[in-house]
């Protein structure tokens, strides 16, 4: 399994924009499955994912822990699914 990071100490920088681009290109090349984890208090990525049609790229909403318990199963499910396909990819 691969992992990206966007970090970056300055606000506003395009860490968001950048991460959730990526994820989706990543899923239309076929290298999926992917999950978006989104650590910030803000939760900037849930918008965005709630507005798609598409099931994937998985948003991981990390921002608080009981948000984290409820998306377990489907990190599991991604996480296995990743150990099985060596081009699978976490943002």
């Amino acid at each position: 399994m691969r992992i990206v990071t966007m970090a970056s100490q300055k606000g506003e920088a395009g860490k968001t924009t950048l991460a959730a681009h990526l994820a989706v290109e990543v899923e239309h090349m076929g290298a999926g499955p992917v999950a978006v984890v989104d650590t910030g208090p803000q939760g900037s990525l849930a918008p965005w994912w709630n507005s798609r049609e598409a099931p994937t790229p998985l948003l991981v909403s990390a921002a608080t822990p009981q948000r984290l318990q409820q998306r377990t199963p489907q990190m599991a499910e991604h996480c296995r699914s990743a150990v099985h396909n060596s081009g699978s990819m976490s943002i």
